[in-house]
């Protein structure tokens, strides 16, 4: 089976590698076969202003002989990101590229569709690829010049968006931010990802977009803390009652129009020009509706209060910036003239100061209709041709506008207007006749009257309820021009003024005065009060009441029945029935001649049967046994049902019993008892009818605990194993095959040898302390001295076969520690004691040479003064060391020549390692690792066990590094030991557990053991036999 999984995954692989290599060479092919006849040029590394045709820039660095733009060359050293290369997008790239920008960055997720073409600059082969490939594959070719970085991703995306943050940091050609971003995107998500990684970064962005409708689109300039971001206002050009998420549904598509797109994408580039080279004013915020050709713009302050935390530190920012400012008066220069380098046309400077005599003939056979005014000469006109002229005027200027009102009118206000224009045709032929009469200027007047007075055509607006608005913001809302002076804009651009705000007093008369407040109904959006119909308010009366809105709707209206209305003896129709319903169709026998024919030759076939629909059984596969798996068997098998709720008894009876109810003795015993002691959970009642039963109060508590039992308690057949308990403890080894271990004492006391067993509990070795022993150590090399120091401040020597005490040492504190030196040709003992001090003295005991050798050691110690916190004194026959913290215990090297010490305080400085033949102390420890319990050096390299409360550590001596952490499991060490190769480590500790740790196997415990009953205070290993002693407080070792 193993083999067959991993040749099917094999042949999986191979399909996948195929499948990914088959789509690649489609893309290349597509991109090979297309792109091969386009005819590519060689990169210009510098941009020339030579006119020939080879220059593809010399139309562009024009722009720099005529004075527009200073340096155009530094485009090619600019940056631009454009998110989304959509509609605009795709045209805002072609641009750029064709302005020789120096590296485009493109940001899109989106592949090219055949629904793209009506729009963007892509071609059908290119169906499939992602928009930022196939449009790095055209501009390519464009201009080979331009830097194109493609990114194909959803920046809304938490991931992408630190990817998208990251290039708008690193994405320039020199590794810095971009320029400029520019957002071309289609949906309001993306937006605000692109305003909130702008507004992060302090990078300037520009906003462009399409309404849904592609009349109408806007650009907007955004620069973080001195323009509002996309988060403090939105653009005035929003959808007309659209959703957003409405126009992403499968079948709901918005317009698009490629002249609108092309106009909003001109005017973002056009703008991202003057912002990069510097010339000319960049506008704020752009507008264009395509209906009526309208460009409004406007700048945009920030919102103090905008949603947007860095948008708001970025407007302090600037503020801060423009307060320290200093603000410098430019001094009056004299504008220099231009010169064209160019001048072909043989154009000059005219000076204005002299006087051109001008003449009445222009050409050969051609002259002035009238003679134009010298200057400074007065024209002189008599009163009447100056009256007449002016009426004249007056008229001319009527009927113009009166021409341009038509112009813009429908077919029914062309009627209308040719109608008044041929009446006041008529009128001005009369006045010119009769100009110079009184009545005749009356009757102009009075055409002048009706002129202004004319009613507005009733085609001057559209009738519906969109367009009849005069507040053309559209669907924002109000509270946005709270704090202007108008609210908004009517559909000439202009502002509407906001009307002047009425007082309590007005607005009381009017309630009083107006017998049609009542029907009045203020707009904000047109700021006026409505009047409702009769029909409105009869409409609002019906939807409050509930009724149908429709005026007049009756949905009950009668049902006429034709023909059973009137009940009759004979029936409508009565004619009686042709014959040609009861001969035999001529046809039909050719049609059925031709059916038997066809079946005998096996030509017709009869319907196909339709299958019966299967019906699934939801509950087939429960019963059957042929599906389940063996976990599902044996879980059937080992099902229990819930058990039944117990049958009631008579004491639950409405009429029970007299022995069932309870006395007043028997009712006080069930209230005091706890509810879990109640046999019964309620108290019985009587009732003579069982209509007098009154609700049960308990009965949803009951059916709780009820599902509670079902749901809490699982019920399980649990096997009970007849097992005698002393079969389950382990097979112990046979003393004889763990030997040699102790088996007698050393020496006993005589109570003992005379058979006196009862003084074994209070029997004392080597009596001599008074007080409490706190530490013993035994001689390493030949067992034969025991050293042992108490409180009484005493360190007494002792012979381990006779138990005499040979020698007694007083120091200056209780004892707290004792160590014999483990090298055999020294006799020394380390003691410390309370003081904060440390003596190391010779014993004095056993072989004279040695001790002879071990008196001139200690005299031979080079001690000299320090100003270290490890002060060294030799007194006498000792060498005292006064340790700055209490010492809790002293442990040897295997060399005998360093000695380790262990503070009882929690600190850094708690481990000190103190060197004999140099009289030197040094701390290796500068930060504290935990409260150390002991310490202990291995036996063979230069290495240091360091005894936490649960951990050990492994230091390297020579190379000042920590080698290994090891975790006891223990909560409090009490004891460690290594054993003689330094392999093994073990542990006890005051919980009453020993471990025994692998040093080459792992840094955790190889075995636990838990064999005392109190906290375990010693630990000793054998160097010669494999024998291993623990000690504890409960008087057991």
């Amino acid at each position: 089976m193993s083999d067959i999984q991993s040749t099917i995954e094999e042949l999986r692989e191979k399909v996948r590698a195929l499948t990914t290599e088959l789509s690649s060479y489609k893309v290349e092919s597509r991109s090979v076969d297309h792109s091969a006849i386009v005819q590519s040029r060689q990169k210009i590394e510098k941009m020339s202003a030579e006119v020939v045709d080879s220059n593809p820039y010399s139309r562009l660095m024009a722009l720099k002989r005529m004075g527009i733009v200073k340096d155009y060359e530094k485009i090619r050293e600019k940056t631009v990101a454009v998110v989304g290369v959509g509609g605009v997008g795709s045209v805002v790239a072609e641009m750029l590229t064709r302005c020789a920008i120096g590296k485009l960055l493109l940001f899109d997720y989106d592949k090219v569709e055949l629904a793209n073409m009506n729009r963007l600059f892509y071609q059908p082969h290119q169906s499939g690829l992602s928009k930022v490939e196939a449009a790095k594959d055209t501009l390519v070719h464009i201009n080979p010049d331009v830097a194109i970085e493609t990114h194909n991703y959803n920046i809304t995306t938490v991931e992408n968006f630190n990817k998208f943050v990251d290039r708008i940091r690193h994405g320039s050609l020199t590794g810095g931010k971009v320029d400029l971003v520019l957002s071309c995107v289609d949906n309001f998500e993306a937006r605000m990802t692109v305003n909130t990684a702008c507004n992060e970064e302090n990078q300037v962005w520009m906003e462009s977009g399409v309404s849904e409708n592609a009349v109408s689109g806007h650009i907007q300039y955004i620069e973080p803390g001195r323009t509002a971001c996309f988060a403090c206002v939105p653009p005035l050009v929003v959808a007309s009652n659209i959703d957003e998420k409405t126009l992403k549904r499968e079948g709901v598509c918005a317009a698009s129009l490629p002249t609108t797109m092309a106009v909003v994408a001109g005017f973002l580039v056009q703008n991202t020009l003057k912002y990069l080279l510097n010339f000319g004013d960049v506008s704020m915020y752009v507008g264009y509706n395509a209906l009526v050709d309208f460009f409004p713009r406007q700048e945009m302050k920030p919102n103090d209060q905008c949603d947007d935390r860095f948008c708001r530190q970025r407007q302090k920012e600037y503020q801060a910036k423009k307060a320290s400012e200093v603000v410098e008066i430019p001094a009056a220069t004299k504008e220099e003239e231009i010169v064209h380098e160019d001048n072909s046309w043989g154009i000059e400077l005219v000076d204005e100061s002299k006087v051109e005599e001008k003449t009445t003939v222009v050409g050969n056979g051609l002259e002035y209709a009238y003679e134009l005014p010298k200057q400074n000469q007065e024209v002189d006109i008599e009163p009447a041709e100056s009256e007449e002229k002016s009426k004249t005027s007056m008229q001319d200027l009527a009927s113009l506008m009166s021409q341009l009102k038509g112009m813009s009118t429908s077919t029914k206000g062309d009627t209308v207007v040719r109608k008044k224009r041929t009446l006041q045709d008529r009128e001005k032929k009369k006045v010119r006749k009769n100009s110079d009469s009184k009545e005749h200027k009356d009757d102009l007047r009075d055409l002048k009257t009706v002129q202004r007075k004319k009613e507005p055509d009733e085609y001057d607006y559209d009738s519906s309820d969109e367009e009849d608005l005069r507040n053309t913001i559209g669907n924002i809302p109000v509270n946005w021009y709270d704090e202007e002076t108008h609210i908004g804009y009517d559909q000439q651009g202009e502002k509407i003024a906001k009307p002047k705000k009425k007082t309590e007093i007005d607005v009381f008369l009017e309630k009083m005065e107006d017998p049609d407040y009542w029907r009045k109904v203020f707009d904000r959006q047109s700021g006026t009060d409505v009047v409702l119909t009769d029909e409105q308010v009869e409409k609002l009366n019906n939807l409050a009441s509930g009724k149908y809105p429709v005026v007049g709707y009756n949905p009950y209206e009668p049902f006429l029945d034709i023909f059973s209305s009137e009940k009759t003896i004979h029936p409508i129709d009565n004619r009686p029935e042709p014959k040609s319903r009861f001969i035999p169709s001529r046809d039909e026998m050719r049609i059925v001649s031709r059916m038997v024919h066809a079946i005998k030759m096996g030509w017709s076939k009869g319907p196909k049967q339709k299958p019966q629909k299967k019906v699934y059984d939801l509950w087939a596969a429960e019963d059957s046994m042929d599906n389940k798996t063996k976990s599902e068997i044996a879980r059937m098998r080992m099902h229990i049902p819930a058990p039944k709720m117990p049958l009631p008894v008579h004491a639950e009876s409405y009429n029970p019993p007299e022995e069932y109810l309870f006395d007043e003795e028997e009712k006080r015993k069930w209230e005091e008892a706890e509810p879990e002691d109640r046999q019964l959970q309620f108290v019985p009642q009587k009732y003579d009818a069982l209509r007098k039963v009154p609700q049960y109060n308990k009965f949803l508590t009951e059916r709780f605990e009820r599902c509670l039992d079902l749901y809490l308690a699982p019920r399980k057949i649990k096997m009970k194993l007849q097992v005698d308990p002393s079969e389950l403890l382990p097979d112990l080894p046979n003393p004889n095959d763990l030997r040699p271990f102790p088996t007698t004492l050393a020496f006993i006391d005589k109570g003992i040898r005379d058979g006196n067993l009862r003084a074994l509990t209070s029997l004392q070795y080597m009596r001599g302390h008074v007080g409490q022993v706190r530490s013993v150590s035994v001689e390493p090399d030949r067992g034969e001295l025991l050293v042992s120091g108490g409180e009484d401040g005493t360190v007494r020597f002792w012979m381990m076969d006779s138990g005499r005490c040979i020698k007694t040492y007083k120091v200056a504190g209780p004892v707290i520690s004792v160590a014999f030196c483990p090298v055999g040709s020294k006799s020394l003992v380390a003691v410390a004691y309370e003081g904060r001090q440390i003596s190391i003295f010779n014993t004095n005991c056993g072989d004279k040479l040695i001790c002879s050798q071990t008196e001139e050691f200690i005299r031979e110690v080079p001690i000299e003064e320090s100003d270290g916190k490890v002060n060294w004194r030799r007194i006498k026959d000792r060498i005292v060391l006064e340790m700055p913290n209490e010492v809790r215990k002293v442990v040897w090297h295997a060399k005998g020549d360093y000695l380790a010490s262990v503070a009882v305080d929690d600190i850094a400085t708690s481990v000190y390692i103190h060197q004999m033949s140099r009289a030197r102390s040094q701390c290796p420890f500068t930060k504290r690792k935990g409260h150390v319990q002991s310490v202990a050096f291995h036996p063979s390299l230069p290495r240091l066990f360091v005894a936490t409360k649960i951990h050990v550590r492994v230091y390297d001596l020579a190379r000042c590094q920590l080698v290994k952490k090891c975790i006891t499991g223990i909560k409090h060490i009490g004891a460690m030991v290594p054993d003689v190769q330094g392999e093994n480590l073990f542990v006890g500790g005051l919980d009453r557990k020993f471990v025994w740790l692998d040093l080459q196997l792992s840094s955790k415990p190889w075995k636990s053991f838990k064999h005392h009953g109190s906290a375990i205070r010693g630990v000793a290993y054998h160097k010669r036999y494999p024998l291993l002693a623990t000690v504890s407080d409960d008087g057991t070792a």
